[in-house]
């Protein structure tokens, strides 16, 4: 979601120590401005003769051996003025950065979303589903299009095959979101050619959440709506906005990043991880206002690479890290999932990770403890045990550990991830995530 400068909010409530806080996300360096693999002057153009001058926002998804699929909003230049137009236009393609540098090859996919107007048209936070079948896009200019209704601001789009590009005749409107930029993201795709949407939802009393629900993008039908994370913050009028989820290997949404605006100033807005996707874990702040006066939004997640806009700014930025998401083993099989950055250069070192299961230092009353050789501390003591060494997909940054049976319990336990970095040979403690059993 782009910032509004007239937009006004009050003071987030201080998040105190705690026993029983979670372990804050592990960081493998400061953030990196510009993004040395997404910016303007590696998808520097649409493929139709325009000029990006800006990513608003860029969506990434590994379709194998470095290679990306993009889906972006950016400002293309006006050749007239040779300034940048401030609508937005939505552009696809493929980045490789398996090689160097970085090569962009973009093309049409989209070209006929884009409507026309006074000036530029103003769509916005394009997400395709990970087949590249369905798109999902805002428009805050409310438009109509053939067969989708009145003028609606957030919409889909379906096509059988990805040999022909989106068709405006086949755009639906999703009436029953709010009027206005939801920030549509496709978290999960279905047999029955649904998707799972993720957006911002209804204000709720404290604040605006994230949710999800079941998209029919041949008609933009929605489902019941499900809440994924609450707002956690302490004022009246602050948003969660830019959802991202982070998937296993099956495609299965298990974690979540997204943005929280909770300051006075409306131009901020930190960037915010989450273990689960039923508003089941606790937000961890991965770059914080305090620290960063920015606002934070529309990233493109690689695994723990994140390519973050701010509305603010020209460039994406950069923030590598690793984390855990919440792991339900109850139905008697199932997988953890954990990631860090992707490193997709042939060559590069891996990162390799355990994970530790066993009790929360919290429930122990015990504080967290420091271990020689490991950034960050460590806050369970792993009854349970360690997993084996598992390495990380450097194409998606993932890691999992499968488990086909495993007896019920019927307790929940904690886990925190050990993720080595072989290039540095530096080792990192990560969020802690629950573990069902």
């Amino acid at each position: 979601m782009r910032t509004f400068a007239s937009v006004g909010v009050a003071v987030t409530a201080a998040l105190g120590p705690s026993l029983h806080a979670q372990a804050p996300v592990a960081r493998l360096g400061p953030l990196t401005i510009p993004d040395p693999f997404v910016n303007t002057t590696i998808i520097n153009n649409d493929g139709a003769g325009g000029t990006v001058a800006k990513i608003q926002q860029c969506e990434l998804r590994s379709i194998g051996g470095g290679r990306y699929r993009i889906a972006a909003t950016v400002n293309l230049i006006d050749p007239v003025t040779s300034t940048a137009f401030t609508e937005t236009s939505m552009i696809t393609g493929t980045l490789d950065l398996s090689v160097t540098p970085p090569t962009w090859t973009p093309n049409q996919d989209v070209a006929a979303l884009n409507q026309t107007g006074t000036g530029r048209a103003d769509e916005y936070q394009l997400s395709l589903s990970s087949d590249a079948l369905t798109a999902v896009w805002d428009r805050y200019i409310a438009a109509s299009f053939p067969n989708s209704g009145p003028p609606f601001t957030t919409f889909c789009c379906h096509r059988a095959s990805t040999t022909v590009p989106f068709a405006a005749a086949n755009v639906r409107s999703i009436p029953a979101v709010s009027v206005g930029g939801v920030d549509p993201h496709i978290g999960e795709e279905l047999p029955n050619g649904h998707v799972i949407l993720y957006h911002i939802g209804a204000t709720a009393p404290l604040g605006t959440p994230i949710v999800k629900v079941d998209l029919d993008p041949l008609t933009g039908t929605l489902g019941p709506v499900t809440v994924v994370a609450s707002y956690n913050g302490a004022i009246a009028g602050g948003q969660n906005h830019s959802p991202f989820v982070f998937r296993d290997s099956t495609g299965k949404a298990r974690a979540l990043c997204f943005s929280e605006r909770g300051s006075p100033a409306a131009s901020v807005s930190s960037a915010v991880f989450t273990e689960g996707v039923n508003d089941d874990g606790t937000p961890e702040r991965v770059l914080d206002v305090a620290v960063y006066p920015t606002w934070f939004n529309n990233p493109g997640l690689v695994g723990g690479s994140w390519h973050y806009c701010t509305s603010g700014g020209t460039e994406p930025q950069l923030q590598e890290v690793t984390m855990l998401a919440n792991t339900d083993l109850t139905s008697g099989s199932g997988r953890i999932a954990a990631w860090a950055p992707a490193h997709p250069l042939p060559g590069s070192s891996p990162f390799l990770s355990v994970v530790g299961l066993g009790l929360d230092v919290g429930t122990l009353t015990i504080p967290p403890y420091a271990v020689a050789g490991v950034t960050n501390n460590i806050w369970i003591v792993p009854t349970i045990g360690v997993t084996t060494v598992a390495a990380h997909d450097p194409y998606t940054g993932l890691a999992e550990w499968v488990f086909p049976v495993v007896p019920p319990l019927n307790a929940v336990f904690t886990m925190q991830l050990l993720t080595l970095d072989s290039r540095t040979n530096t080792i990192l403690a990560s969020n802690t995530a629950r573990l069902n059993l």
